[in-house]
Formats: C-alpha cells, structure tokens, sequence
C-alpha cells in the first residue's frame, strides 16, 4: 500500500485492531467473542500502470477462487458477488476439516484492488457472518491530506 493510502473499516464493537503486531503484514481484526478467535485481514493493491484491469463480478470470483485453491483453503462452497462502497467485489467460501469457513473477497474499483479474508477456526454464529460481510461492503481507500503526508 502506498503511504498516503489508507483502507478504511468500519470495526462492530467485538472486533479489534491488531494490525499493529505485524506492522509489515495486512491489516489484521480479531473477533475476541469465540473460544477460537476468528482473523478479517485486509490490504490494497494499487495497479501503478499498464492498462486498467477493470475487472467484472465473475473475474473477482474467478481469483478469489483461485486463491483459495492455491493457498489451499479446502473444497469450494459457494461464491458471490455485488456491489460495495469501493466499487465490485467477487468471494468465494471454502471448508476444511481444519477450518470450517474461509472466506476470500476481491474487491475493485475497475483499476485497483483490494483482499479481504475472514478465516473461522470454528463454525461462525450468523451474526458474525452478517457483520464481516457488512466491514467488506463498507471498505474504502482514502487518500491522505497533502498536508498530512510526510
């Protein structure tokens, strides 16, 4: 990420930042609500030339899949796609034994990218579900003030 980009989320209240143990890493949300705490990790990709990827719903479903076949997450469940504040976005969910749920999100505003990744290490509650969903939706990159950058 560039330095005077910033992602923006919307934490709910049982959620916390812990971006700051891996400074160098994603950033990092742990819902602290569960016995086995579940991981949102977010980070931007900025596309800095070449032609403009503009991808669709079905492109940001297709990597998003890919993704998940390649780290490997498991067997694929279900996919889906729409529109949120940054732009498009494309997930897919994927089960294991290790891990009930892992869930993968590309998002675009036609020329930038931004991943997102909810893993479960339990079967999450609904309500969990509806508020990662509900931070993806709401995901945007800000630019600093020029007077703020350093």
């Amino acid at each position: 990420m560039k330095e005077d980009e910033l992602i923006r989320v919307k934490l709910p209240p049982e959620w916390s930042d812990y971006s700051h143990e891996n400074p160098d890493g994603p950033a990092t949300f742990i819902r602290e609500i569960n016995n086995e705490p579940s991981v949102f990790q977010v980070s931007f990709v900025l596309q800095k030339g070449g032609d403009t990827p503009n991808p669709s719903c079905e492109d940001l479903i297709e990597i998003a899949r890919n993704t998940g076949e390649d780290i490997p997450a498991g067997d694929l469940v279900e996919t889906s796609s729409g529109m949120c504040a940054f732009g498009i976005f494309g997930a897919a969910i994927f089960k294991s034994k290790e891990t009930p749920r892992t869930q993968i999100w590309y998002l675009s505003d036609g020329h930038n990218f931004i991943l997102a990744t909810h893993i479960c290490p339990e079967v999450p509650e609904p309500e969990e579900l509806t508020e990662v969903q509900k931070m993806v939706n709401n995901l945007y990159v800000s630019k600093r003030p020029f007077w703020k950058r350093r």
